[in-house]
């Protein structure tokens, strides 16, 4: 399979596109989705409405970062059944939901879940992602060690089993002239999974 072959989806790309950047700048076809008009994604609508349809079937790969303010405050959530209680965290809770079912109808191989550190790790979904399960994985990444300028810390959650984050590319000239928003990840963060990921499928002898 020729990278042509292989398409990525970001869903909640906002303005800036920054998993899209990399993967179509590395040679990858890509699919944006935000519900933002002004952000000029290739599939605008809310995200609740978004037609399965016009995404890619199986694409090798789905990057989300839906918005997530709402799992920040910790007082949002009963402790005793993990429910939102705010109109803030059910916005981030239906958000997430909505994501997550995007991603399982366009059956993705590979899918990755991008927000910055907070209540979600609690939730019953995301336990026993820091566990080193296979196929289920956790990051937690410092903008600043990857050439970032934001002070807040970015989970990524993932089933990719073959990456294994490491900042030293942070200085690789592909992602100098990106900047993105300080609550999302870093380009470098992005270009560092996509080259394991094409090491993974040459040490397969698919590349």
């Amino acid at each position: 399979m020729t990278l042509q072959e292989e398409h990525t989806v970001e869903l909640f790309s906002g303005p800036e596109k920054p998993f899209s950047n990399i993967a179509s700048f590395l040679g990858y076809r890509t699919t944006t989705f935000d519900p933002n008009p002004d952000y000029q994604a290739d599939v605008v609508a809310a995200a609740a409405d978004a037609d399965p349809t016009r995404f890619p079937s199986t694409p090798i790969m789905v990057w989300m970062a839906p918005p997530s303010e709402g799992f920040a405050d910790k007082s949002g959530w009963d402790s005793s059944n993990f429910a939102p209680i705010t109109e803030s965290a059910t916005f981030a809770e239906e958000h997430l939901s909505q994501c997550l079912n995007l991603a399982n109808q366009m059956k993705a191989k590979w899918w990755f879940l991008e927000t910055p550190k907070s209540y979600l790790r609690q939730l019953p979904l995301m336990r026993g992602f820091n566990r080193g399960y296979p196929s289920r994985n956790r990051y937690t990444f410092k903008p600043k060690e990857w050439g970032g300028a934001g002070t807040k810390e970015i989970d990524v959650y993932t089933n990719a089993f073959w990456w294994t984050p490491r900042s030293s590319d942070k200085g690789n000239a592909l992602v100098t002239p990106l900047s993105v928003d300080r609550y999302r990840a870093p380009p470098s963060v992005y270009l560092d999974m996509l080259n394991q990921y094409d090491a993974y499928l040459r040490s397969k002898g698919q590349r």
